[in-house]
C-alpha cells in the first residue's frame, strides 16, 4: 500500500515535470507576443506579403484565392480555405487577417518550440527533486538564449516577413535535431524498434522543414545545410562520447539515411503537389514570365535602352516598350510575353557575366564575406555568432588546461570548423550571385546563431547531464574510461557553460536598446509612408464606379499593418477597384481574373475607353513614358488630370485626341 502510493507518488512528479518545461516555455513566448502586441503594431514588411494577403483573403479578385504564387500550393490552399470557413461566419471575422495570425504562428511557434526543448529535464532528471540550483540554471540558460534571439529577430517580429518566418523555421528544426535523444543501439533491441525511434525523435524537425518549404521552398532549401550539420551534432551528442568513426555505423547509418529519404519525400510530394495545382498551359506560361521577371528585376536587372538600341531591335522591342520594362508597367503591353521576357532577361544575363571575370568575383565574394562578417553592417549579428565560436575556443582550451586531455578540444574545433564551413558556404553562394537582402542574410545568422548555442550547451558542461541538450545516459556506459568525458565528476560542475551563458546574456543585453530603438524608429517611418497610400486607397473605396491603374514606381515603399481594416476586401465578391500598372501579380490568370471581374479586356484599352478608367501616379510624376509609348502604338492621347488624392497622387484621364 505505502510502495503503491509511493509510487504514484513519483509517477506524478514525473510528470509534473514534463509538463512544466511546455508551460515555462509557453508562458515565455506569450508574454513577449502580449509585450509586443501592447507596445507596438504588427506590420507585413513589404508590399509583397501585403499582396499575398489581398490573395488569400478575396481582396485581390472578389475570393479567396488557392493560387498565390509565391507559396508552395499546399499551405496557400490551407490559409485560403482558412479565409473561406471565416468568412461564411460572417461578421468580424469576415475581415480576420488570417494570413498574419499564420506567420505569427510560425514565429512564436518556432520560439516555443526551441524554449520547450532547452527547458527540458533528461529523463536521470526526473528521479530525484528540483533544486534551487537546478532551476537557477535552467532560467539562466533561458535567457542567454532568447535575449540575444530578441536582438537578432525582434524587428523581424514585428516587422513580418514570410521568408524569415522560413528561417525561423529552419532555426528551430536544427535546434531539436541538436539536442534530441535517439535510441540506443545495443544489440537487443530489433532493428524496427530502432529506426521507429530514430525517426521519432526527428519527426519535429522534419515536420518544420516540411511547413518552412512549403511556406518559402527557396529560403528552406538555402539554409537546409546548416539544419542537417546540426542534425549530424544530434547524432554525434545522442552517440555520447565515443569516438566519431564510432558514431556513423550500422544502425545509425540506417536511421540516418530512413530520415533522409523521408525528407526527400516530403519536400518532393509538396512539389509535386504544386506542380499539379499549376499544371494548367495559362499557368505554366506565366511561371515562365514570372521566374525571368525574378531573374531580370532580382538579379540582373533591366538593361538601359540607350546604348543597348541594337540588342533591343533584336528582341524585337522598342524604346517605348524598353521604358514600361525599366519602370515596371510593364502590364500595359500585351505583347511583352514570356518569350520575350525571356529574351530580355537572357541578354540582362549575358551582359551581367560578361562584365566580370570569375577570378575578380571569387575575389569580390571573399572581400564581400570577410565584410559581412567583420564589419559594421551587420553588427550585432556577427559579433554575436563570432562570439559564439570564441566561447566555444574557450571552453576546450579551459577544458584542455584542466584536464590535459585533447578530446574535448578536438570535438569543438572539428564542431565550429564544420559549423563554420557550411555557413561559408552558403555565404559564399549568396554573395557570389551579388544578392543578400537583410530577410537572407538576418536568417543566416540567426540559424548559425541558435546551432552554437546548442554546441556551447554541449561542450559548456562538465558533469552528468542536466537537460536533453546533455549527453544521453544510456550512451554513457558504451564509452570506454579513455573516451568519456568525466561521466562520474559531480553534476553541478557546470562553470563554464555557466560563464559562457552569462557572457551571452551580457552581449544581448548590451546590443538590446539598440534594436528596441530601431523598432520605433521604423514604426514612424512606416505611418508617415504608409499615410498616402492608405488615403488613396479609401478614396477608391469612395468611388466604386471606377477602376484605377497606379504606377508601380510610386507605390513600393508601402507596406500595411496587420489586425487593422482590410480595405480590399469589401466581402460583396467584387474585387478591389484598382490594381498596379505591373508587378509580380501581372500576366497571372489571376490578374486576367480580376481584369475581367473589372469589365477591362485589357489595361491599354481600357484606359483610353471612357470616363471610369484612370491612371494613378504620385505628384509630379512623369507621364511621358505613357505617351510615348500609346503614339508608338499609333494613337495620339493626352493626359488629363482629373483629380488630386491628398497632395500625394495625381488622378488622369487618359483621353485621345480626336486628330
Amino acid at each position: 500500500m505505502a510502495e503503491d502510493a509511493a509510487r504514484e507518488q513519483r509517477n506524478n512528479g514525473r510528470r509534473g515535470k514534463r509538463f512544466f518545461p511546455g508551460l515555462c516555455a509557453f508562458a515565455a513566448t506569450a508574454a513577449l507576443w502580449t509585450a509586443l502586441a501592447v507596445f507596438h503594431d504588427f506590420w507585413f514588411d513589404l508590399n509583397d506579403d501585403v499582396m499575398m494577403k489581398e490573395l488569400l483573403s478575396g481582396g485581390y479578385t472578389g475570393a479567396p484565392e488557392t493560387h498565390n504564387i509565391q507559396m508552395l500550393y499546399p499551405i496557400s490552399a490551407l490559409i485560403a480555405g482558412l479565409y473561406r470557413a471565416a468568412q461564411s461566419l460572417g461578421g468580424a471575422a469576415r475581415r480576420f487577417d488570417i494570413y498574419g495570425a499564420v506567420l505569427l504562428f510560425f514565429q512564436f511557434g518556432a520560439l516555443y518550440l526551441v524554449l520547450r526543448r532547452l527547458l527540458e529535464p533528461a529523463p536521470e532528471r526526473l528521479e530525484r527533486p528540483a533544486r534551487r540550483r537546478d532551476i537557477r540554471s535552467v532560467c539562466l540558460s533561458a535567457a542567454a538564449l532568447l535575449v540575444p534571439l530578441l536582438v537578432m529577430q525582434l524587428w523581424h517580429l514585428v516587422y513580418v516577413q514570410y521568408t524569415v518566418t522560413c528561417g525561423m523555421l529552419a532555426a528551430a528544426a536544427a535546434f531539436l535535431f541538436q539536442t534530441m535523444r535517439l535510441p540506443g543501439t545495443e544489440e537487443s533491441r530489433g532493428l524496427r524498434e530502432y529506426l521507429r525511434g530514430f525517426v521519432k525523435a526527428c519527426l519535429p524537425s522534419l515536420l518544420l522543414i516540411f511547413a518552412g518549404y512549403l511556406l518559402r521552398s527557396e529560403m528552406m532549401l538555402l539554409l537546409l545545410p546548416l539544419v542537417l550539420v546540426a542534425a549530424l551534432f544530434g547524432v554525434f551528442q545522442s552517440a555520447g562520447e565515443r569516438k566519431l568513426r564510432d558514431c556513423l555505423r550500422g544502425r545509425t547509418l540506417a536511421g540516418i539515411g530512413l530520415v533522409l529519404l523521408l525528407m526527400a519525400l516530403g519536400l518532393g510530394a509538396g512539389r509535386a503537389a504544386d506542380a499539379a495545382a499549376y499544371r494548367s498551359g495559362e499557368w505554366r506560361t506565366f511561371r515562365r514570365f514570372f521566374d525571368a521577371r525574378t531573374e531580370l528585376y532580382d538579379y540582373y536587372h533591366v538593361p538601359p535602352y540607350a546604348g543597348n538600341e541594337a540588342a533591343y531591335e533584336l528582341l524585337g522591342l522598342s524604346g517605348e516598350q524598353a521604358a514600361l520594362l525599366e519602370n515596371y508597367n510593364f502590364g500595359l503591353d500585351e505583347s511583352i510575353d514570356a518569350d520575350r521576357l525571356e529574351a530580355v532577361a537572357g541578354y540582362a544575363g549575358m551582359r551581367w557575366h560578361s562584365g566580370r571575370s570569375v577570378s575578380a568575383a571569387f575575389r569580390n565574394m571573399l572581400w564581400n564575406s570577410a565584410d559581412h562578417l567583420l564589419g559594421e553592417a551587420d553588427r550585432p549579428y556577427n559579433l554575436l555568432v563570432l562570439g559564439g565560436y570564441v566561447l566555444l575556443l574557450l571552453m576546450g582550451a579551459s577544458d584542455y588546461l584542466r584536464d590535459r586531455r585533447p578530446a574535448v578540444l578536438l570535438r569543438i574545433v572539428f564542431s565550429g570548423l564544420l559549423l563554420f564551413a557550411a555557413r561559408s558556404s552558403l555565404w559564399g553562394f549568396i554573395l557570389y550571385g551579388e544578392r543578400a537582402p537583410v530577410r537572407i542574410t538576418h536568417s543566416l545568422y540567426f540559424t548559425e546563431f541558435v546551432i552554437l548555442f546548442g554546441l556551447v550547451q554541449r561542450f559548456g558542461r562538465r558533469g552528468k547531464p542536466e537537460r536533453l541538450t546533455d549527453t544521453a545516459a544510456d550512451s554513457d556506459a558504451s564509452a570506454g574510461p579513455d573516451e568519456a568525458l568525466d561521466s562520474d565528476a559531480p553534476a553541478e560542475s557546470g562553470t563554464d557553460r555557466r560563464i559562457a551563458e552569462l557572457l551571452l546574456l551580457a552581449a544581448g543585453l548590451l546590443f538590446l536598446p539598440s534594436a528596441l530603438r530601431s523598432v520605433r524608429e521604423e514604426a514612424m517611418y512606416r505611418g508617415t509612408v504608409n499615410a498616402p497610400r492608405e488615403t488613396y486607397m479609401d478614396y477608391c473605396a469612395e468611388h466604386p464606379e471606377n477602376v484605377y491603374f497606379t504606377d508601380v514606381m510610386s507605390t513600393v515603399a508601402y507596406s500595411e499593418k496587420m489586425f487593422g481594416e482590410n480595405r480590399a476586401f469589401s466581402g460583396s465578391g467584387r474585387p478591389a477597384n484598382y490594381d498596379l500598372a505591373g508587378g509580380w501579380v501581372c500576366g497571372s490568370p489571376l490578374w486576367r481574373k480580376k481584369l475581367a471581374a473589372l469589365g477591362c479586356e485589357d489595361m491599354a484599352s481600357a484606359l483610353i475607353s471612357g470616363d471610369t478608367v484612370f491612371f494613378v501616379i504620385e505628384t509630379g510624376g512623369d507621364m511621358s513614358w505613357l505617351t510615348d509609348w500609346y503614339e508608338f502604338r499609333g494613337i495620339s492621347v493626352m493626359p488629363e488630370k482629373t483629380d488630386e488624392i491628398g497632395g500625394a497622387w495625381e488622378v488622369y484621364r487618359i483621353a485621345v485626341n480626336a486628330e
